[in-house]
């Protein structure tokens, strides 16, 4: 017996870039026909200075790190001296993400919440993403991410 193809109603097809942006929300807005004209700043040595001087006095605190790094490794690195000051963990990502990470003993939780929202509103971020991680328990090894 000879094998037939049934009528289908599924599709596909094959997509290309339609703008710079390489992360992403590029790619999400690009799926909705929206083609992002430049791509969000990326920090391959950390954020600058005067950002990240901006973010620190949002905080409230000095920051560590602030260099690109793996979330669970910049923890395991970090989180000893987190713990032990109080200043959260800034680590940049290979796109344009910036991330805080605290345990919620040492940094609550909304304190997190807050920078990102405040980081959100504010035009000196140059389009650069913002994630906050608090955690619970773990630290600083095998820490769960939230």
């Amino acid at each position: 017996m000879a094998w037939t193809p049934r009528p289908s109603r599924r599709s596909h097809g094959r997509l290309a870039p339609l703008g710079p942006g390489k992360d992403s929300s590029s790619g999400h807005w690009e799926l909705m026909g929206v083609a992002v004209q430049k791509a969000s700043p990326t920090y391959p040595h950390g954020l600058p200075s005067e950002l990240l001087a901006d973010v620190e006095s949002t905080i409230g605190a000095r920051v560590l790190c602030n260099r690109p790094h793996e979330g669970i490794a910049a923890i395991e690195e970090y989180g000893v001296e987190h713990l032990a000051s109080g200043e959260p963990i800034l680590h940049t990502s290979q796109d344009s993400v910036m991330q805080l990470a605290a345990h919620t003993s040492a940094t609550p939780a909304e304190v997190l919440y807050a920078t990102a929202t405040e980081r959100t509103t504010r035009a000196s971020t140059g389009g650069c993403r913002r994630s906050t991680r608090p955690s619970l328990a773990g630290w600083p090894r095998r820490a769960p991410r939230t």
